[in-house]
């Protein structure tokens, strides 16, 4: 008889993030953050960030670099890392206090929705405070900028010589292509052409496509404006796919 094994995963609203030791050099960094403060327990703030994040411990340890936020002690600070953005996260809290800072406002969005839903779903009364660097969108699409040119050029390359296969395969004969044309239909199974499949480059460069669009809208939002107009989202998708960070 056939055996099977059912293998449940959670999957975190934040799960591309992973957890570094220590911290690191914000030096240049613009950082946005949300602050939360009430009567809650270190181990109900701590619960919370574990709903949030892969990679949080259960139950929360010792004190880990304690120092003063808001004129308190926090007890427990966690680094993290977007392993698609390279956008970082520091979580520090305590009892009756979380202070989340982030340079991606979409991750300080995240947590403000999570946390809030959580801590009414308890019936805790929070009070949410936040602040957004206006530098912090600029500097992170910056950030971003390499790997979407990378990408958006490998999958132009890779639908090219599709086109061109497609087109000499059709007529039997490919000397009427330009030497270039020509150069880029030699080349056996092109990297280009490997990775930019739905599961490699071309993934990624969808996935980051909407990173782009999540950080639009929340921008937006935490400007009080409202970002679901189907006609903005479609210039939008219209200006990444002729991508150009100036």
């Amino acid at each position: 008889p056939k055996v099977g094994q059912q293998v449940t995963l959670e999957v975190k609203p934040l799960s591309l993030h992973q957890q570094r030791a220590g911290g690191g050099d914000l030096s240049g960094a613009s950082l946005s953050s949300v602050q939360f403060s009430g009567s809650f327990s270190l181990y109900q703030v701590h619960d919370w960030i574990r709903t949030c994040l892969p990679d949080v411990p259960q139950n929360p340890t010792s004190a880990v670099d304690s120092e003063d936020v808001e004129g308190e002690k926090v007890t427990r600070q966690l680094w993290f890392e977007n392993v698609l953005t390279k956008s970082v996260l520091i979580v520090r809290y305590c009892a009756g206090l979380a202070v989340i800072e982030s340079d991606s406002v979409s991750t300080i969005a995240i947590m403000r929705e999570v946390v809030s839903a959580e801590a009414n779903r308890r019936k805790v009364a929070i009070n949410i405070k936040f602040s957004i660097d206006p530098k912090s969108t600029p500097r992170f699409l910056r950030k971003l900028d390499r790997r979407l040119h990378e990408h958006g050029a490998l999958a132009k390359q890779v639908e090219l010589v599709e086109a061109l296969r497609e087109i000499t395969n059709e007529a039997g004969d490919s000397s009427y292509l330009s030497k270039e044309h020509r150069a880029a239909m030699s080349q056996p199974a092109p990297q280009a052409e490997r990775s930019s499949s739905s599961t490699g480059r071309r993934g990624e460069l969808d996935a980051l496509f909407g990173v782009v669009r999540d950080l639009y809208v929340d921008a937006q939002k935490f400007d009080g404006r409202d970002a679901r107009n189907p006609a903005t989202h479609a210039e939008l998708t219209d200006i990444l796919h002729h991508y150009d960070f100036d």
